[in-house]
């Protein structure tokens, strides 16, 4: 039986669990916030790696920009996402059609 579903049908049980179940759970009830917060989101996010294909970037020059504040990074839970309306505001195209920041 799995953690959650034990907890659910017995609210009041007193529970000795390991570390990792607790650690699964923890990461479960993580992810869940996170899809939901996403969905709730007005704006669209994007992941590192859409930003990393979109922009033609190595994942060291995003790293780099969010601690310089060139493009900051949101986490939600341990995933790192990125707002498209910062990005389209941060880009510019250059005559060759290459995206500058």
């Amino acid at each position: 039986m799995e953690l959650k579903q034990l907890i659910k049908e017995n609210p009041n049980l007193n529970l000795t669990v390991s570390a990792k179940d607790l650690m699964e759970l923890a990461i479960e009830i993580a992810e869940c916030s996170a899809k939901t917060i996403l969905d709730n989101q007005e704006e669209r996010l994007l992941t590192r790696e859409e930003v990393i294909q979109q922009l033609g970037v190595s994942s060291a020059t995003l790293w780099r920009w969010n601690r310089l504040g060139i493009l900051k990074a949101k986490k939600i839970g341990a995933k790192v996402f990125y707002s498209e309306i910062d990005l389209k505001a941060k880009m510019k195209i250059d005559n060759a059609g290459r995206v500058k920041m």
